[in-house]
């Protein structure tokens, strides 16, 4: 008999749990980065500052820190690293407009480096970075047989069915920089559902942002729970 899909819980979204996935990666270029420049244990420092500004909600996460490097006149470079293609290299001199020097200054200071091998390190590792959190992350590993069920499920239901996937998230950051993610996560499920055999005409993928809260946001439990994607019958 068919049934509606059950709600799929996304708390592996966030940026340093994303990084956690391809955590071989993620080794391999804190090596590179600290032999590249002389770092020795100083590199994981230097890039988990990198990842605190890039995760930091309150400036829109991944999405506020991608604007924030498009207005500082890097679009293009951005465009490389969240595309398919080969990622452009980005110059210390170009970063630091787009940043902050105080921001590099920072940054490089908490892990004990001067600003200017800090920023030349920053440059990098940057497209490395983003181009792990834009690519194959979109959907959590954990989350993969879950979909695979549903796909089967709406293969199951009555002819001319369409379905909605609605995506959510949490209450931290602005609402602008949760309403863009929300939208990727149910694109990138409905995208995947074709995938496995859903007629695309039985999908439409809306994001919600944190407009509709399925528990509280004032503890970590609770957001865990707003990380999510539905599923809502629409005809």
């Amino acid at each position: 008999m068919w049934h509606i899909p059950p709600t799929v819980g996304f708390p592996c979204w966030l940026c340093l749990d994303q990084l956690e996935a391809h955590h071989g990666t993620l080794r391999w270029t804190v090596t590179e980065f600290a032999s590249r420049f002389n770092l020795g244990d100083k590199a994981g420092p230097l890039l988990s500052g990198l990842l605190g500004l890039i995760a930091d909600n309150d400036k829109g996460g991944l999405t506020g820190f991608l604007d924030r490097l498009r207005r500082g006149g890097l679009s293009d470079q951005v465009a490389s690293w969240v595309g398919s293609g080969t990622n452009a290299n980005v110059e210390p001199g170009q970063l630091e407009p787009a940043l902050g020097r105080d921001t590099v200054e920072r940054v490089s200071a908490s892990a004990g480096v001067p600003a200017s091998t800090g920023g030349s390190a920053l440059a990098f590792a940057l497209p490395k970075i983003v181009d792990l959190l834009t690519g194959q992350a979109a959907i959590p590993a954990e989350s993969r047989d879950i979909l695979d069920q549903s796909a089967k499920a709406i293969q199951g239901a009555p002819e001319g069915s369409v379905l909605q996937v609605s995506g959510h998230t949490d209450n931290r950051g602005s609402a602008a920089g949760n309403q863009a993610p929300s939208a990727r996560r149910a694109a990138a499920v409905r995208d995947y559902l074709v995938q496995r055999g859903v007629e695309p005409s039985a999908l439409t993928a809306k994001g919600f942002g944190a407009g509709q809260p399925a528990a509280d946001n004032g503890t970590e439990a609770g957001r865990f729970k707003n990380r999510r994607i539905e599923f809502t019958v629409v005809k």
